[in-house]
């Protein structure tokens, strides 16, 4: 060990130089307790960023942080490329869609015009219904009426056969 000759000052009494010595190490622990602090900081900080590199995962099923991004990096790619697949057939169900409902519009003015046919023919079939109503109930006074008739003509068309009939038996007379 080196022996250390520390001495007062000549003429300076032994209490001022422990004053001195005092007020320098208290003045040194004041103007070192930000530096500590700060010192005491940095070592936290250390300690945190040690446990944070810690591998915790050594057993886990990606033990490496770039192996377990490398893997959601390929089940992201794979969704995108089911996303695409599924736009794809979304897509074709919109074309699908939008021909069915031109279709159904077709059909759709296809009905309205069977519906306005069957319109049409309802009332002429009721037209007719109603005129065969009136001819019928009109049938035995128009039987009657031809029968009538019938007789008629027969008796005149018999009246003059008779009449030529005795013409011709009887030329002379008139």
């Amino acid at each position: 060990m080196i022996p250390l000759e520390v001495a007062p000052p000549e003429n300076t009494p032994w209490w001022a130089w422990v004053a001195v010595a005092l007020i320098t190490a208290l003045l040194n622990y004041l103007l070192n307790r930000p530096l500590r602090r700060k010192v005491d900081e940095v070592a936290d900080d250390a300690k945190a960023s040690r446990k944070q590199t810690e591998n915790e995962h050594a057993d886990a099923e990606y033990p490496n942080l770039r192996e377990e991004l490398t893997a959601a990096r390929t089940s992201v790619e794979s969704l995108a490329a089911l996303v695409t697949e599924v736009k794809g057939h979304v897509s074709g169900l919109r074309l699908d869609h939008t021909a069915m409902r031109r279709d159904v519009t077709g059909i759709r003015e296809e009905m309205t015009g069977i519906r306005d046919d069957a319109r049409d023919d309802r009332k002429a079939l009721a037209s007719q219904r109603l005129a065969l109503e009136d001819h019928i109930a009109d049938m035995p006074q128009r039987t009657k009426q031809a029968i009538t008739d019938g007789l008629r003509e027969g008796a005149e068309a018999i009246a003059g056969a008779v009449a030529d009939h005795e013409r011709r038996l009887h030329p002379d007379s008139k």
